[in-house]
């Protein structure tokens, strides 16, 4: 799972929208769930989850409107 920790990071990265993004999440990483790759100065990271971590992260983070509504429209302009 792709992580970035700075929104204007992510909406100058991702081509969003696209077919196998539906929206942006928001929530917190968990250890429990799978090990990410962190590196210092980065906002972005890996997040490697563990086979049948997928739903129980889905349940934790939420689609934020805001902010795919701020992605969506920056990246009309």
């Amino acid at each position: 799972m792709s992580v970035n920790e700075s929104v204007d990071e992510l909406i100058e990265n991702t081509n969003f929208p696209n077919s196998h993004i539906t929206g942006i999440a928001k929530g917190y990483m968990k250890c429990k769930y799978g090990p990410a790759d962190f590196t210092p100065d980065e906002t972005h990271h890996n997040w490697y989850l563990f086979d049948g971590a997928n739903e129980k992260v889905c349940k934790e983070f939420v689609i934020d409107e805001e902010i795919t509504k701020k992605a969506t429209e920056a990246k009309k302009t």
